[in-house]
């Protein structure tokens, strides 16, 4: 039987459990991909064929009488949200990594007030900073340093980031 418990984003800790000895692993998200990828063409393939058709439906602006709006800010950018990725395959990105990770997370990237496109953030570089008020869920996100400690981001904020 197993379970997964989350341990930040950096890391997935899977724990074995046959009768009343618990093992833990060091499965972390990178490995699960690469692994999972390696071990089962079919986990491949399944995610494949899932988030490439998630990624073609059209994420648009409607109005009150079922009408696409193709001037709005936000169908424009969903569009095109990416410089260097076409929609489909910002959203097939996307849609991995909720399937392997659980979590996909975008940095918005912004003029003085518009959002001009947006930016995917491996789900293994940030972690929700649970908030210790009741009025909001999440107070930030951590990052991992070069020696593997966590801190708070200040480029990765409430404000900037869209997570999934």
């Amino acid at each position: 039987m197993f379970f997964s418990k989350r341990n930040l984003a950096s890391s997935v800790e899977v724990v074995s459990v046959s009768g009343d000895d618990a093992v833990w692993t060091d499965w972390t998200i990178a490995n699960a991909v690469k692994d999972g990828y390696q071990a089962s063409g079919w986990v491949y393939r399944a995610i494949s064929l899932i988030s490439r058709n998630a990624a073609t439906a059209p994420f648009v602006v409607k109005n009150k009488d079922n009408e696409i709006q193709w001037d709005h800010p936000i169908t424009k950018l969903l569009l095109n949200p990416h410089p260097y990725l076409n929609r489909i395959q910002f959203f097939e990105l996307l849609h991995q990594w909720n399937q392997l990770a659980g979590n996909s997370y975008l940095k918005k990237a912004t003029d003085s007030r518009t959002i001009r496109e947006l930016w995917p953030i491996s789900p293994d570089r940030l972690a929700p900073i649970e908030s210790k008020d009741n009025s909001t869920f999440v107070d930030g996100y951590e990052v991992a340093t070069e020696n593997g400690s966590k801190v708070k981001s200040t480029e990765f904020t409430t404000d900037n980031i869209i997570h999934f």
